[in-house]
C-alpha cells in the first residue's frame, strides 16, 4: 500500500508522461516537480483509493496508455476497471494472445497508400489488436520511422506507442516466432 501522496506523486508523473512530449517518466524515476499535499485536493478521495490498489501503477498505465486526459476517479468506473483487467489479462498470456491478435493482420499491409491510414493502423483503431500488440510489432517492424505521413489520427496513435514503449516487456525469441510463423504462411 502506498502513501496517499506516493500515490499522488506516480498519477501525476505517469499522467505527465501519456501527455506530454518531453517529459519520461523513467528517466525522472516517477517523479515531477511541485507535487501537492494529497489532503488539499480536491480529488483526495480518488487518491486515498489508488494508494489502497493492490496495483496502481499498472492501473494508471493501463488507462492513461489509452486514455491520457482522463480523471482519476475514472480509474474506478466500469470502463476503467475493464481497461485494466484487459491490460493485466494480456501480460499474463502475452504469447497466447499476441499470436491470437496477429492472425487479424491476415495479410494487412504495413505500406502506406496516399490518403488512406496503413492496414495495420486501420486494425489497431478498430481495436483488432491492441496497443501492447501495436508496439510489439513496431518494435519488428519500425513503422514508426517510416510512415512519415501527416494526419492527426496518426499522430496521436505515433505518440501513444512511442510513450507506451518503455512499459512493454515480452520473450523477444517467443514473439519472432510467432512472426516468422505468422509470415511464412
Amino acid at each position: 500500500m502506498l502513501h496517499p501522496n506516493e500515490a499522488l506523486q506516480l498519477y501525476l508523473s505517469i499522467k505527465l508522461h501519456f501527455t506530454s512530449e518531453s517529459y519520461d517518466v523513467i528517466k525522472y524515476g516517477f517523479k515531477t516537480r511541485g507535487t501537492s499535499d494529497y489532503t488539499k485536493r480536491r480529488d483526495r478521495y480518488q487518491i486515498l483509493k489508488l494508494s489502497r490498489h493492490k496495483d496502481p501503477k499498472g492501473l494508471l498505465i493501463a488507462n492513461l496508455s489509452l486514455k491520457p486526459n482522463l480523471w482519476l476517479g475514472d480509474l474506478f468506473s466500469n470502463d476503467g476497471k475493464e481497461r485494466y483487467f484487459e491490460w493485466q489479462r494480456y501480460r499474463e498470456a502475452q504469447t497466447y494472445l499476441f499470436a491470437e491478435e496477429i492472425k487479424q493482420l491476415n495479410g494487412a499491409s504495413f505500406k502506406y497508400k496516399e490518403g488512406e491510414h496503413p492496414e495495420v493502423l486501420r486494425l489497431f483503431l478498430s481495436q483488432a489488436i491492441c496497443l501492447e500488440t501495436l508496439t510489439i510489432l513496431d518494435d519488428f517492424v519500425s513503422f514508426t520511422h517510416f510512415w512519415s505521413f501527416s494526419d492527426p489520427i496518426w499522430d496521436e496513435v505515433k505518440f501513444r506507442i512511442v510513450k507506451y514503449r518503455p512499459f512493454v516487456e515480452y520473450n523477444y525469441d517467443k514473439i519472432k516466432d510467432i512472426l516468422k510463423r505468422h509470415f511464412r504462411e
